[in-house]
C-alpha cells in the first residue's frame, strides 16, 4: 500500500473527514427514524385498502424500505472502525497516512449516499401512492 507523507493539508483533509463522517452518523440516525415511518405509512395504506396495482406499488416500496434498513446498518457498522481512525490520525500518534483511508471513505461515502438516494425514491414514490385514485367512469 503506498503511504503519503503527513503535512498540514493532510491533517486538514482528514478533519474534514472526520467531521464528514460524524455528519454521516446524524444522517443515518434521521434516515432511520423517517424510514421507520414510511413502512408505518405504507403499512397503514396496504390495510386501508387499495387498488391491486397500488397495493403492488405500496409492496414494491415496502421492499425499498428494507433494502434501505439494510444498507444503514451496513454504514453503521463500519463507520465506527474508520471513525476510531480517523481519531487516531486527529490525535498525531500517526505521522503517516494511506491511500485505505481514503478508499475506505470513499467507499463509505458511496454507500451513504446510496442509501439516501434510495431513501428520496421512496418517499417520491409514497407521495405518487398518496394520490387520491382516479374515479372509475
Amino acid at each position: 500500500m503506498e503511504t503519503i507523507t503527513t503535512d498540514a493539508r493532510l491533517a486538514f483533509e482528514v478533519r474534514e473527514l472526520y467531521t464528514i463522517a460524524r455528519n454521516w452518523e446524524s444522517n443515518l440516525a434521521f434516515t432511520t427514524h423517517e424510514t421507520a415511518l414510511l413502512r408505518k405509512h405504507i403499512n397503514a395504506l396496504i390495510r386501508s385498502g387499495m387498488g391491486d396495482d397500488r397495493r403492488t406499488k405500496a409492496l414494491s416500496l415496502l421492499s425499498r424500505i428494507s433494502r434501505i434498513t439494510f444498507g444503514i446498518a451496513k454504514v453503521k457498522d463500519a463507520l465506527p472502525a474508520h471513525l476510531k481512525m480517523l481519531e487516531y490520525l486527529l490525535s498525531g500518534s500517526a505521522d503517516r497516512y494511506t491511500l485505505e483511508l481514503v478508499e475506505n471513505h470513499a467507499r463509505l461515502q458511496q454507500r451513504n449516499d446510496a442509501v439516501f438516494f434510495l431513501f428520496l425514491k421512496v418517499k417520491a414514490g409514497l407521495q405518487l401512492l398518496n394520490e387520491p385514485e382516479p374515479a372509475c367512469v
